[in-house]
């Protein structure tokens, strides 16, 4: 998504790159505390109108984001993030109405989550985890606003080889980054109408399992 301009005869040009600073912070033998930083020079959100799946950018749009994690004597962690383009993201503006009244935002997202082991030392080792996420990508009132998603799981890891796990997740509005607030006239949709919807609600339930041999 990152611009190159007309560096692409220069393969080996960099035109992004990250950096990050943590630190851990050891309360006790058993409790251990991360707090950390990144910074991304370019981040996805910095297409024009419409929005398509990796179409190239004009210029960047940095992003920065904050996250942290406490662990406790290995069976209780906690962990949350939040990260916020520096600018709005230009595509999120549909010029035709009635969606022209929904300003271009800045893109944040933010998620906090906690898992649980419940028997550290037997040969099936249960973990009950829960988390929330929410995704903010339009102005206030327009169908593209945001997204959330709640996931609830329980995960068994047997002989420290193999897992099984169950999740049950609910997403409280529909928000696809592709053409999310519509598109120019009939390419492919009509003007002023966007696929997404605050409106929408939708569950269900993941199984898998992970088999090492």
């Amino acid at each position: 998504h990152t611009p190159v301009a007309d560096s692409t005869s220069v393969p080996s040009l960099i035109n992004n790159f990250t950096a990050d600073i943590n630190y851990t912070i050891p309360i006790s033998r058993q409790i251990g505390f991360r707090l950390g930083g990144s910074y991304m020079h370019g981040s996805a959100y910095c297409q024009d109108f419409p929005v398509t799946h990796f179409a190239d950018c004009d210029e960047c749009n940095p992003a920065v984001a904050g996250y942290a994690r406490l662990d406790i004597a290995q069976l209780f962690i906690l962990k949350g993030s939040y990260a916020q383009t520096l600018e709005v993201w230009k595509g999120t503006y549909n010029p035709s109405p009635p969606l022209d009244i929904y300003h271009a935002v800045r893109v944040s997202s933010m998620d906090i989550g906690a898992s649980y082991m419940l028997n550290r030392n037997g040969n099936i080792r249960y973990t009950v985890s829960g988390e929330f996420s929410n995704l903010v990508a339009g102005d206030d009132g327009s169908p593209w606003e945001r997204q959330n998603q709640t996931v609830l799981g329980v995960s068994a890891l047997i002989k420290e080889s193999s897992k099984l796990f169950v999740e049950y997740f609910y997403t409280q509005g529909y928000v696809p980054l592709n053409f999310i607030s519509g598109s120019h006239p009939n390419e492919p949709y009509p003007a002023g109408y966007t696929p997404c919807e605050q409106g929408v609600r939708t569950f269900g339930i993941v199984a898998g399992f992970q088999l090492t041999l």
